[in-house]
């Protein structure tokens, strides 16, 4: 059995030219750190015994970018992450589930200090979720007032609608489509104002719905 150890790959494109590197350290035959540069992105995650990925911390041409730990359960579940986005000044700390899905997330502004620092919170978002595992809603509270969304799926469990609202407000209503087709359906004053439909990234049309309001 390996004691420690460590292995070093090259990270390559397309066309077989190397563009970075992977460094994996092992103890005891398990991967315990994992180091990866490409151009000037460097990555480093360190794993549990169990395995699970314990913190992600990254750099952009020698600056942190963002930082990120897991809190598991004894059975594996996540129960708790915390992401410091190093570059927005923020911390975002998000309570999971007996399942090990999101159930409140809660960012915080700091101001560009450290954790522990004083830190004003910007936003709390709570998520519902069906019996099935699939996301029904997210409600977040903040600066911009009490946001909304609403999520529907059809018998085998793809997203067929959702509806988003801002204070109370219907703003936007998105229709999925076969062949990665939408449409969005805005708001105005409560009525139907413009219809854009999309395929894929791509904006293909617009219907005017009314004039109202």
């Amino acid at each position: 059995m390996i004691d420690t150890g460590s292995r070093v790959l090259d990270v390559g494109c397309g066309d077989g030219a190397a563009v970075g590197e992977l460094a994996l350290m092992f103890h005891d035959g398990r991967l315990v750190q994992e180091r990866s540069t490409e151009v000037e992105r460097h990555m480093v995650s360190r794993f549990l015994s169990s395995g699970q990925r314990q913190s992600l911390q990254q750099w952009q041409a020698g600056s942190p970018v963002s930082t990120a730990r897991w809190t598991y359960d004894a059975a594996g579940a996540v129960i708790d992450e915390v992401v410091v986005d190093h570059a927005a000044a923020t911390r975002t700390h998000v309570d999971h589930d007996e399942q090990g899905r999101a159930s409140l997330q809660r960012t915080w502004s700091t101001g560009g200090g450290s954790e522990g620092d004083a830190e004003t919170l910007l936003e709390e978002r709570w998520f519902g979720w069906s019996a099935d595992g699939e996301l029904l809603s997210e409600r977040a509270v903040s600066d911009r007032g009490v946001e909304v969304w609403e999520y529907r799926y059809d018998a085998n469990g793809a997203r067929v609608a959702e509806q988003y609202s801002l204070r109370g407000a219907l703003v936007r209503s998105t229709e999925y489509l076969p062949d990665d087709a939408r449409t969005d359906t805005l708001y105005r004053n409560g009525w139907p104002a413009l219809r854009v439909f999309w395929q894929g990234d791509e904006r293909v049309g617009e219907e005017l719905i009314s004039d109202d309001g």
